[in-house]
């Protein structure tokens, strides 16, 4: 009788709170796909990967919720899909149908999601409290793109045509290299003691950057506000582009230097 030999990947199946996730004992990482119920609830630490797209029944469906720290989600380059689209041009004027589902929400401490798009969801794209986005878009969700993120890095997020906010976070977050454009309201709003550096904002609703008290606005080009450029209630901006913004293109803050505020230096 002839003998296969199967070498380098051993599967076995881990049924969790209704759903099912393919899970590879090389590199101990659970593939998620699409459920037979929702949400899909992490609730054990570990590293989970997305092994095709997501799609929600309607605009009241939570996709993914994670109830437990230290837990890395990678998207994988695939989307969680819900059936929100936003209208207007260039700037979001409203979005149908809105609800209470959201793509990703995180309610634990030392979350990381990465490299993967969130859209259409009725409520917001993302919402988490303390760990770490990056690469990841966020777009056409009936309120917020990403919101509620307390000490936390965002970087090369892409937050277009949501509802309301692009990128919105608590206190003390870190958001950088990121593309936030076409929202309803605020492109980035940031709390207390927050960095908000080389970023691309344009054609939002509201302000372009908003940020709460010792916070600093660094490097970003920010345009075609329906606000202000930047809005500060302290802190300090500097090597920042703002230009045609419909109520200025600053707003408060101290000025470090090498600011364009409309083709010249502000003053």
């Amino acid at each position: 009788m002839a003998r296969t030999k199967i070498v380098g990947v051993i599967g076995f199946v881990l049924t969790v709170s209704g759903w099912t996730t393919q899970a590879v004992a090389v590199d101990g990482i659970k593939l998620l796909s699409q459920p037979k119920t929702f949400p899909i609830v992490i609730s054990t630490p570990g590293s989970y990967r997305l092994k095709k797209n997501i799609t929600v029944p309607d605009e009241n469906t939570t996709a993914i919720q994670i109830t437990v720290s230290n837990v890395t989600l990678d998207l994988n380059g695939f989307s969680i899909i819900g059936p929100t689209v936003c209208s207007g041009n260039p700037t979001v004027t409203s979005c149908t149908p809105v609800g209470s589902g959201t793509g990703i929400q995180a309610t634990a401490n030392n979350v990381t999601i990465l490299n993967g798009m969130i859209t259409g969801m009725g409520n917001i794209g993302i919402a988490m409290g303390q760990g770490r986005i990056e690469g990841v878009t966020v777009s056409n969700n009936g309120l917020d793109g990403l919101n509620g993120a307390i000490y936390s890095s965002i970087s090369r997020v892409v937050a277009t045509n949501n509802g309301r906010i692009g990128i919105g976070t608590g206190a003390f977050c870190n958001i950088s290299n990121s593309v936030s454009s076409g929202n309803k309201d605020r492109g980035i709003g940031a709390a207390d003691g927050s960095s908000v550096s080389g970023n691309v904002v344009v054609n939002n609703g509201g302000d372009g950057i908003w940020t709460n008290s010792d916070s600093s606005v660094i490097g970003n080009t920010v345009r075609f506000s329906g606000g202000y450029g930047i809005f500060m209630f302290d802190g300090g901006y500097a090597n920042n582009v703002s230009t045609g913004n419909t109520l200025g293109a600053v707003s408060g803050g101290i000025n470090m230097g090498h600011n364009v505020c409309n083709l010249s230096l502000c003053p």
